[in-house]
This record gives structure tokens, sequence and C-alpha cells, in this order.
């Protein structure tokens, strides 16, 4: 999605923060070798989440490898090919940021395919905390989006844009709202083999 067009008022989250926040954790366990796994190259929460993850890798004078970079369009299949690609050969990387659950769920189809096993071959983060995040086995690290919050600030901006509707100019920027985003361990995640 493409960011709000001027004067549009918006309610989003902190994408890039939420990237950061996703590297530090892999950091803190030992990891040196990383996969990403993106969404729309043009979208800009897609691209967010991902340069939020590389800063937090460049503070440390890490990068990743533009062959272990990948795009799925959001898509679980996609970013299951991506993995089987990247995962089957021995410089594999030991952990894969996705920017949605679903491609990070499409990484879990990747190691089951490959043989491989969640988190002691590869450790895996996702971005959304999805409902499915707890279902997988192990349950996904994920960063959380606050879904209900997001809707009830956008309902209560709703409602005061609708009550002030004469004042508002249409030259100017609406009000963005960020909320933000925060990391939930659970189970794909540990120290590199």
């Amino acid at each position: 999605m493409s960011p709000a067009p001027r004067s549009a008022a918006s309610v989003g989250v902190a994408n890039w923060e939420g990237g950061r926040i996703a590297a530090e954790h892999l950091l803190s366990l030992g990891h040196k070798h990383f996969g990403l796994i993106g969404g729309v190259k043009n979208h800009l929460y897609s691209r967010a989440r991902l340069d939020g993850f590389r800063s937090a890798l460049s503070a440390m004078d890490l990068h990743v490898e533009p062959r272990l970079i990948g795009a799925a369009d959001w898509n679980r299949d996609e970013a299951r090919d991506f993995a089987v690609d990247i995962l089957d050969r021995e410089d594999r990387p030991t952990a894969i940021f996705a920017a949605s659950d679903m491609m990070a769920l499409g990484v879990y189809d990747a190691v089951r395919y490959l043989g491989l096993d969640i988190p002691g071959d590869v450790s895996v983060v996702g971005f959304d905390d999805v409902p499915e995040a707890t279902w997988a086995t192990p349950q996904l690290t994920t960063v959380r989006q606050p879904i209900q919050e997001m809707g009830a600030t956008a309902f209560r901006m709703l409602l005061r844009l609708t009550n002030q509707r004469e004042g508002i100019d249409p030259n100017t920027d609406g009000p963005r709202i960020e909320l933000a985003t925060r990391l939930i361990t659970r189970g794909s995640t540990s120290s590199p083999a």
C-alpha cells in the first residue's frame, strides 16, 4: 500500500521500529547471518520494516547479502519458494525475518520441506501477530501490531474529523498517528547452532 495521499488522516504502526526490534532480538541471540523476506518492493511499510531491520545490523557493522533478500508479494507460497532457495545450501542464514507472519509461515513450510528444524537450524521472526502465529509449531516469534488499538484510534479520529469538517484545510496534511509495535517472543527463535 502506498502512503496516504496529502490531507488524508491515517493511523498506522511504527514499521521501521518493528523491524529494528526484530533484528535486535536476533542479534541478542548471537545471529550474524540473515535472510530477509519483504512484501511488495514499493510498499512503504514493507520497505520500512526491512530498513529498520538493516539499520540495527548496520549499527553492528553487519549487513545482509543481496542474494538473501527477497520479495514475496505478501504471499506464503512465494515466501516458501524463496526460503527453499536460500536454505537449501551449505551457507544458509541462521535466521530469517519476514515482513509478515503469513510469509514467515511460508518459511516454516520451506523448513519442513527441507527436513530442517525451527529454531535448531534456523530462527524465524514474523510481523503482525496474526492468530496463525500461535497455531504454528513452534509458535512464531513476531512483531505485534496493535490492531484493536488501531481500529479504535481510527474510529475516534473519524468522529473528531467529522465533527470539525468545516475547518479542515484541504491543502494541509491530515493527522497521522503511528502506534508502537512490540516483540512477542515465542518458540521460533534461539541462539544459532
